[in-house]
């Protein structure tokens, strides 16, 4: 597999740089919590893997009914195609912006940001994901 520009500056990066970067993206404000005392690593893991053991633990099929009532909710409140757009650009370079993951006492996946994306890559049968995992 052909490795990315964006890809090689995340395996370069340090702790600090690694978590300033997770914490960017995150929209979950729980997620911040004991952030800093956690070890961030990138790496791409399989897709499969990353839905058996995300907290709300929905089938495929679940998160592409989810992510299409998004997209037409969306659609209808702002007049636009949001989620179009982010499938568009995300799917073109995934490790653009990786999905962020935190792991909890329970060894399960809580993520800090990325559900839309993660979704997309369910309905795309996408085999691995670009991630930023804090254990």
């Amino acid at each position: 597999m052909k490795r990315n520009v964006e890809e090689k500056r995340f395996e370069d990066m340090n702790q600090d740089e690694l978590r300033y970067h997770a914490l960017s993206f995150c929209d979950d404000g729980s997620f911040y919590k004991g952030a800093d005392e956690l070890h961030w690593t990138f790496r791409h893991m399989e897709t499969e893997v990353v839905r058996k053991k995300e907290k709300i633990s929905q089938t495929p099929s679940e998160w592409i009914d989810w992510i299409e009532y998004e997209q037409k909710g969306r659609s209808q409140y702002w007049g636009y195609d949001s989620v179009g757009m982010i499938e568009t650009y995300w799917l073109e370079d995934p490790s653009v912006e990786p999905i962020i993951l935190m792991v909890d006492q329970e060894g399960s996946f809580v993520v800090g940001d990325g559900y839309h994306r993660f979704a997309i890559a369910i309905r795309h049968g996408l085999k691995s994901i670009p991630t930023l995992i804090g254990e």
